[in-house]
């Protein structure tokens, strides 16, 4: 039957049948938060790669879709960015309280992928005059690793917000790729 997930949740499912082997598991990240199918616009500097259709993760609306990547950037999941930024505004239709805003960035060295070298969110009720709510950076051992994954964003006492600002800066002209900007 349905099942309900508030948040974030990993749920592994497996048929099984009678007088059968159960079939192979399969797991799948869901994300159930405020942005999902929320309006999301990319800054005219965002580097936004929409030349590869593999790096466009669904288009303009994959950071609110619910859906995440997998362990390679060319799932169709991942949005890239090239040369070296994020710059996107979410508006999230009415005036709510946040408290969780983040995304989850790829790197891998090999095939030139950086995390960001910084996260910034910014949080408004008009559109118009936007409070910086946080500003976040990988840590050493993440920044320096061949390969990773690594959720950055902001987390605190509830802020009351429509607008929703998250800009990535990578600081290289090297790809970048996140998958969803998960609010709660």
């Amino acid at each position: 039957g349905p099942v309900s997930i508030e948040g974030t949740a990993t749920v592994t499912a497996r048929i099984f049948q009678p007088d059968s082997l159960p079939g192979p598991c399969t797991r799948i990240r869901a994300d159930y938060h405020k942005a999902i199918g929320c309006s999301v616009v990319y800054a005219d500097s965002c580097g936004y790669y929409r030349d590869r259709k593999v790096y466009m993760a669904g288009g303009d609306s994959a950071l609110t879709d619910g859906l995440r990547g997998g362990k390679t950037y060319t799932d169709g999941r991942w949005q890239g960015f090239c040369p070296n930024s994020l710059d996107v505004t979410i508006d999230l239709g009415s005036v709510t309280e946040v408290s969780h805003i983040m995304a989850n960035f790829m790197q891998m060295r090999t095939p030139l992928i950086f995390l960001p070298a910084s996260v910034d969110v910014w949080a408004s009720t008009d559109g118009k005059h936007y409070r910086l709510l946080g500003h976040d950076e990988p840590e050493g051992s993440e920044a320096e690793a061949d390969a990773c994954f690594t959720e950055l964003g902001w987390h605190g006492d509830p802020e009351p917000a429509r607008y929703i600002r998250f800009r990535a800066t990578q600081g290289r002209r090297q790809f970048m790729f996140t998958d969803e900007i998960v609010i709660l």
